[in-house]
């Protein structure tokens, strides 16, 4: 009795954690039930109560900078947590799944409005029992399987060329097993918006009068989404989702009828050491959309890589269609201590011409870090990033940025950080104009000679 008062304790617990949770993303595979945690930092930080191991992690930093430019300067805090809570049963670590019931609870502090609030959000909120799962938090509805690379600057990642994707409130119920050849499927239930969203009525003493504006419930979303791989032979996953009823699901309109699923795959083998290879289709139709919208678009990729060395093509279907490709370069561990990264992307290579682009839609990166450690437990990073695009701004020119900085660590888990960055980036942006973004948004070649910022920074990861 006290084992089920446990469980349907935590599912009221979760449950208060969605109300503040973000917006799903583009549908991924999950981890596995035995949950990729570091396990250093589980042995530091895991604390102990009925010989049961909780594993909390996160870190909470500050920076001050100054931007010499707008000559503006001030604090910066930002938090991040994850938090393993096992219930009971076996030894219950949380790092190798041995815990049979236990859930993950992460947040995070995020900036939201023009202020720049810090503003704290549940991202993960997930309860595991004996390799089944229910996820509290908003199922995503997204395919996105041929995305295969990102921007020059990733931090977050990019919203791909082509997702077809719907969003919903509700949950996911699946089951995950590492030993079954990765076994994970999850089915995801969803409707239009809650029970409560009544809408607003019209208001006709406004000039011009306001019109009602329907609430959106009491239509629903279903999808599956199914991962499996055979050692490193192969690996499949698939994806589906659909609404019952499009144009009532999307707008809370009280008529209206159509059809809207999207679908993918991706595949993936490493038939060899070292050599990775990638396949992936994403699919959309929609019966609503009309000439000369296509109700069905699609886009694939195919990616290989080996050892340091990675290469991706992208065609997306949807509109003219178009090609991407994109060639990088990883040092990992080709010298202890040292990364250095190079990427190189190129885009829409099939619509260049003087009416879209003044020269080719391209962008380029390269970053270089050293880690030296002395004293046993102290180390220093001497680090620098360079970045360049063409098609920037009005005038499309070149364009070119780069920061170069020093961390130290002087005790594990605290690191001192001092930048200088001259001209600024946007991360998660693609680069040449294409879709109309620039990765660089002030340009050191620039009249003026783009923008200045020193920062000092004290990181505490726990």
């Amino acid at each position: 009795m006290k084992k089920i008062l446990s469980i349907l304790m935590i599912l009221v617990l979760l449950g208060g954690f969605a109300f503040a949770q973000e917006e799903a993303a583009p549908a991924k595979k999950e981890a596995p039930a035995s949950v990729a945690v570091d396990k250093a930092k589980k042995a530091d930080f895991a604390t102990t109560a009925g010989g049961l191991s909780t594993v909390v992690t996160g870190s909470a930093s500050v920076t001050w900078g100054i931007d010499l430019v707008a000559k503006t300067h001030g604090f910066k805090n930002a938090t991040s947590a994850f938090v393993i809570i096992p219930f009971f049963g076996g030894k219950a670590d949380g790092v190798t799944g041995e815990a049979p019931v236990f859930a993950e609870i992460s947040a995070a502090t995020r900036s939201v409005g023009g202020a720049k609030v810090n503003a704290a959000s549940i991202t993960l909120a997930k309860l595991h029992f004996y390799g089944a799962y229910i996820d509290v938090l908003k199922p995503g509805f997204g395919i996105n399987f041929a995305n295969m690379f990102q921007p020059v600057i990733e931090v977050n990642g990019h919203g791909a060329l082509f997702a077809p994707s719907f969003s919903g409130q509700g949950l996911t119920i699946g089951y995950a097993n590492a030993d079954l050849m990765g076994l994970n499927v999850g089915l995801k239930f969803a409707s239009n918006g809650p029970w409560d969203d009544y809408g607003t009525p019209a208001d006709p003493t406004t000039t011009p009068p306001t019109p009602a504006v329907p609430g959106k419930n009491s239509q629903y979303g279903m999808g599956i989404d199914f991962g499996m791989a055979y050692e490193k032979l192969v690996g499949v996953d698939l994806g589906w989702n659909m609404t019952f009823n499009h144009p009532r699901y999307t707008t809370g309109a009280a008529t209206g009828s159509g059809i809207y699923t999207n679908f993918g795959i991706g595949l993936s083998s490493s038939p060899v050491e070292g050599l990775k290879i990638g396949l992936g289709f994403d699919g959309e139709y929609d019966s609503t959309k009309v000439a000369p919208a296509k109700n069905f678009a699609y886009d694939f990729a195919l990616t290989a890589s080996y050892r340091w060395i990675d290469m991706s093509f992208n065609w997306v279907n949807k509109g003219t269609g178009n090609l991407n490709m994109h060639f990088g370069f990883d040092s990992k561990d080709l010298v202890d201590g040292l990364k250095a990264s190079f990427k190189f992307n190129m885009f829409d290579l099939t619509n260049i011409s003087a009416a879209t682009y003044k020269t080719l839609p391209m962008g380029i990166g390269l970053k270089v870090a050293y880690t030296y450690g002395f004293a046993e437990v102290m180390s220093i990073t001497p680090h620098m990033g360079m970045y360049m695009e063409t098609n920037n701004g009005a005038a499309n020119d070149f364009a070119m940025a780069y920061d170069i900085g020093l961390d130290f660590v002087p005790v594990p888990h605290a690191t001192v950080s001092i930048n200088w960055e001259h001209g600024a980036t946007n991360a998660d942006k693609y680069s040449g104009k294409y879709l109309g973004e620039n990765m660089i948004s002030s340009n050191i070649l620039a009249t003026g000679g783009g923008a200045k910022l020193l920062t000092l920074g004290l990181k505490l990861d726990f």
